[in-house]
Formats: structure tokens, C-alpha cells, sequence
């Protein structure tokens, strides 16, 4: 429709054209509020259009004027005049509400000055966020001067942060779009906020703190080394300064953290482990619990000298965790490589952690279920460590997408489930009727970690627990 050419388009441009030669008035259209998860680098339009005209829409470019988008023109009031808003095509239109529908704006009978216009989400991004009340976003567009660019940073403080004057150990992660919410995610979340309200929620709080990756840069970024193979001019040195130069020192000025090395934590996934790793091999008085989740350690073969020259820190602890079968199973023979390097190395074996699960997978769903074991391990909260739906129920698969079957032990009967999220809050129920194996739709769900009760003809309720993708 944006796009067709006909007479009526040309009619309404005449109209407009007319309209606003004759004006005697000025309007100024501006955006004061936007979804948090707009994408920074999009343009917004917007459709001006009478409601009893066919003709196609007059599209209009809003400006960014000291941080606010506008759109500036003379009219005459009393035209029978409405706005829709989009940052490009009917599909990313504004909408009134999450599941609602587009939203105009009637502007023909508004007087001289500024109209204010709030956009309440997106018609692209219209799904419910997935993130708690602990997280925010600490800036938009954090610059980072050791890269001449500036990047989105997101916190998660501890459920107590307000109502208490402790201080806390800081996890720095990697690829923060897909560590907290669905919607701002490229391939899937890891509900690390969820994580921290349900089997983290024994373990010793942390202020958690997500950097955007530079998006078509990220490989650069994330690389200490060049790889003329895979294009790569690395990066990684100006990004791990930033980390450590920029953002930790803003983040230990803003919050109430413990500084110390041992206090302080970094984590990523694939590239984003690599760059974790560089991270402290190149300041181990800085982090000292690190872990790495699938590395791709093939990209940058030299990290292994870096295991070799850097001073090492006794009281580091080093996470490993990969699937069996990843590349084939290359990334659990180069895992192990790098475990025997910090033996020989000289680390303590009871400091390096070397994990391999024969149904992980390159992928952000795996990270999400193996957060929590990373985590335990690094704080050495582990003797309250549970395993995965350690029970002699069975519920597959699991991760689901569209359903899951829960099938008891012989001789037991499941009578009745309930499916609760982080809040504690009823998402599903089903009654069985004493079946032993029950199919679950799961399909009408959000994304995320669930709370699975089966109570069973015993009288017993066993939980497990459900992963949403």
C-alpha cells in the first residue's frame, strides 16, 4: 500500500500541497516517550491522512531535534487531519497498546505549538518484555572512547539493592541484547533476571551488568587477534580497556558494588567468551571468576599464549562449559586443551571447572539453562546447587517450544499440573484424570523460565522446572 501510485495519491499530495501553502499556522509534532527497546539507528515517519479520503497517505520524516524526534509544518486548523506513526513500513507501525492495535492521532484541531505524542510499542517488537523490575538501562549510548562509538548498557540489581546498604560482587556479560529480554534478543534470551528470582535466589546476590555488542562489528570487537580467514581486524584489546578503564569505574561511582578482584566476575557465550577470556588474562587483578560458555577458541588460536605470558591469580576460578557435540565435537577437544594449559599452567584443580553435556548445543537456549550451574560454581554456592530436574519424573523435551510430555514413575498417576512463571503467577493449569504420561501445550506461553507442579495420586506434588523457547 505505501508504495502503489495512483491518482488518489497524487490528489492527496495536491491536497497537502494546497493545505499547507495556505496555512497560517505552525505545528511542531514531537515524540516525547518511546518503547525501550526502539532500535537506535531507525528513522521515524509518520502518515498524515483524512479519514474520509481513500487517496494513499502523505509521509513525513521526523527530525531528531536536542534528542527528541519532531516534525515541524504550517497548517490550517479545523482539517479533518490524522497521524500514524512507523519507523519505515506498515509492519513497524506504532501500536496502543501490547496486542492492540495502530494508534492515530487526530492533530486538525490542534492549536498553534507543540503537540506531544507518547508511543507505547511497536507493531515489530509487539511482545511482552521479558524483563523484570530489577533491570534497567543504565544509558542508551554509553560512549565508549576506546572505540569512538557508544553502546547500550543494562544493570540488574539484587531484589534488596533499594531496601538495603550492602554491596554487592558485579558480573560483567557479554552480548546484552540477549541476556535479559526476548524482545531486544537476536537469537533467543538467557532470563539471567529470571534465574536470579528463582534458582539463584539462595545463592549470594550480584549487580549484573550487559553490554550491547556492536552488531555487525561484534566479531572485531570480541577478537584480541586478526583473522584475515574470517575478516576480522580485531578489536578486542580497545573493548576489554573500555570494560575495565570506562565502564567499571562508572559503574563502581553509580552502585554500590565490592571493587575488588574478587568480587568481580565476567561472562560470555561463543566469540563472547573469548573476549572474557582475553579479558582476563590481560587483567587478572581485575576479574577473578570467569566463565566461558561455548568458546570459539578456533577463531583466535593465539589466546593461547596468552595462557602462557599472563600472571596468573591463585584465587581465579575458570568456568568451562560447552556442548559434547559442538563443531562436531571440536569445541570440547579445544575446552580441554585450554583446561590442561591452566593445569600445567599451574592452577589449582579444584579452581577450573571442565563441563560437557552430550544435549548442549551452540546456542543461546543451552547458555540460558546453564547460567545458573556457572554462576553457583563461580560464588561457590553449589552445595545449594539442585540438578536440573533432578527427579525420577521425566519431562522432554526441554527446552520446548510447542509442547512437552511429563510422564511419571510406573505405578504413579498424575492428576493434576500448574505451570507458574518467576512471580509465582498461574500461567497454565491441567487436569489429567491419573494418566501416567501427559502431553503439555506449552504454545500459548511466553518465553522463559517456568515452575512446573505435577501433583500426582499419592498426594505428593513434585516441581520441575520447564524451559520456554
Amino acid at each position: 500500500m505505501i508504495h502503489r501510485m495512483n491518482a488518489r495519491f497524487l490528489s492527496a499530495t495536491l491536497f497537502f500541497l494546497c493545505w499547507i501553502i495556505s496555512a497560517q499556522s505552525q505545528l511542531v509534532l514531537q515524540i516525547d516517550s518511546l518503547p525501550q527497546l526502539t532500535p537506535m539507528r531507525d528513522t521515524i515517519f509518520g502518515y498524515l491522512t483524512q479519514t474520509n479520503d481513500l487517496a494513499e497517505p502523505q509521509t513525513v520524516a521526523f527530525q531528531k531535534v536536542n534528542g527528541k524526534w519532531q516534525f515541524k509544518f504550517d497548517f490550517q486548523p479545523s482539517a479533518d487531519l490524522y497521524l500514524s506513526i512507523h519507523r519505515g513500513s506498515e509492519a513497524t507501525v506504532a501500536l496502543d497498546s501490547v496486542g492492540g492495535k495502530p494508534i492515530s492521532w487526530n492533530i486538525g484541531n490542534i492549536k498553534t505549538g507543540n503537540f506531544s505524542i507518547k508511543i507505547k510499542t511497536w507493531a515489530d517488537i509487539n511482545r511482552r518484555p521479558t524483563v523484570t523490575p530489577q533491570v534497567r538501562v543504565l544509558d542508551d549510548n554509553f560512549l565508549m572512547p576506546q572505540l569512538n562509538t557508544s553502546r547500550r548498557v543494562w544493570v540488574l540489581l539484587p531484589s534488596d539493592y533499594e531496601t538495603s546498604k550492602k554491596r554487592y560482587p558485579v558480573v560483567y556479560m557479554q552480548d546484552g541484547q540477549n541476556i535479559f529480554d526476548a524482545t531486544s534478543s537476536f537469537a533467543g534470551e538467557w532470563g539471567v533476571d529470571e534465574s536470579f528470582a528463582t534458582t539463584l535466589s539462595n545463592c549470594p546476590q550480584a549487580i549484573v551488568v550487559a553490554v550491547d555488542n556492536g552488531g555487525i562489528n561484534r566479531s572485531n570487537e570480541y577478537c584480541a587477534y586478526d583473522n584475515a580467514e574470517e575478516k576480522i581486524t580485531a578489536q578486542g584489546k580497545a573493548y576489554v580497556d573500555f570494560l575495565v578503564k570506562t565502564l567499571k569505574p562508572a559503574i563502581d561511582k553509580e552502585f554500590r558494588t565490592l571493587n575488588d578482584g574478587a568480587n568481580t566476575a565476567i561472562m560470555g557465550s561463543s566469540l563472547g567468551a573469548n573476549i572474557s577470556a582475553y579479558a582476563y588474562f590481560t587483567y587478572p587483578e581485575v576479574f577473578s571468576k570467569i566463565a566461558l560458555l561455548s568458546p570459539a577458541y578456533w577463531i583466535n588460536p593465539e589466546l593461547k599464549q596468552n595462557v602462557f605470558e599472563h600472571k596468573i591469580n591463585q584465587n581465579a576460578r575458570i568456568y568451562q562449559m560447552c556442548g559434547t557435540e559442538e563443531g562436531d565435537g571440536s569445541v570440547v577437544m579445544n575446552m580441554l586443551e585450554y583446561n590442561n594449559l591452566f593445569l600445567d599452567r599451574g592452577y589449582a584443580f579444584d579452581r577450573i571447572q571442565f563441563i560437557d553435556w552430550p544435549d548442549g548445543q551452540h546456542s543461546e537456549w543451552f547458555w540460558k539453562r546453564e547460567f545458573p550451574r556457572a554462576y553457583k560454581w563461580l560464588f561457590e554456592c553449589e552445595d545449594k546447587m539442585e540438578v536440573i530436574n533432578n527427579s525420577s519424573f521425566q519431562m522432554s523435551p526441554n527446552p520446548a517450544i510447542e509442547s512437552v510430555v511429563i510422564t511419571a514413575p510406573v505405578g504413579l498417576g498424575i492428576t493434576y499440573i500448574e505451570v507458574f512463571d518467576y512471580e509465582n503467577t498461574l500461567q497454565l493449569s491441567a487436569e489429567t484424570y491419573d494418566v501416567g504420561e501427559y502431553n503439555l501445550f506449552v504454545n500459548t506461553i511466553y518465553p522463559g523460565t517456568y515452575s512446573v507442579k505435577v501433583y500426582t495420586n499419592d498426594g505428593n506434588v513434585e516441581t520441575l522446572t520447564l524451559y520456554k523457547i
